[in-house]
């Protein structure tokens, strides 16, 4: 550290690209600015703050959002494949939005933390025709699809909608036709 007042609630050493605090604790949502990470470059105006998420602990998608909400059944809807996880933070109003996995597919879940370290609000992405949660739709993605249709393979509820393409409570041997053929090329699940 240098010679600042380091007495305070909080303080920051931006000697050597190096932070230290005492003022955060465990579920505080930080937002840091000015800072490269792949870098490690920080600008003069770098900045680190507790964000004051209380007013907001309900995910809410912004006007003319291409998701949607599904609240009963606590699904995010309407991502498509290979979509980023920046793609889908500017669709809420939300700041603070986390992901528990890396890759935004079918059962990754998407949340604001409560600060106890558990989740104010979550839902879970579901991208139509990716069962296996890698954000695409693959060849093993119809071929359990085929698998749940013929009654050899259990969906979980997440990847029954993933696959259930026309909207009813089970696969069918269409949702089958639609994901493979979108797997060659032939057909476009996203389009309406």
């Amino acid at each position: 550290c240098d010679d600042r007042d380091t007495s305070s609630d909080a303080y920051i050493n931006s000697r050597n690209n190096k932070a230290a605090t005492n003022a955060f604790k465990i579920g505080d949502l930080i937002v840091i600015t000015g800072i490269n990470f792949k870098t490690g470059a920080v600008s003069s105006t770098a900045t680190i703050e507790i964000a004051d998420n209380s007013d907001n602990d309900i995910l809410e998608l912004i006007p003319d959002s291409g998701l949607i909400i599904d609240r009963q059944r606590g699904f995010l809807l309407g991502a498509g494949e290979n979509c980023s996880a920046e793609y889908i933070r500017t669709q809420f109003k939300n700041s603070g939005i986390i992901f528990d996995k890396e890759v935004i597919g079918t059962g990754c879940r998407v949340y604001i933390p409560d600060g106890n370290g558990g989740f104010a609000d979550s839902l879970i992405i579901i991208v139509l025709g990716d069962l296996t949660g890698d954000g695409r739709v693959s060849a093993l993605d119809y071929l359990n699809v085929k698998r749940a249709f013929i009654g050899n393979f259990e969906l979980s509820d997440a990847q029954l909608c993933a696959g259930c393409l026309s909207g009813k409570n089970s696969v069918t041997a269409n949702d089958y036709f639609k994901i493979k053929r979108h797997f060659l090329g032939t057909y476009d699940i996203f389009l309406k």
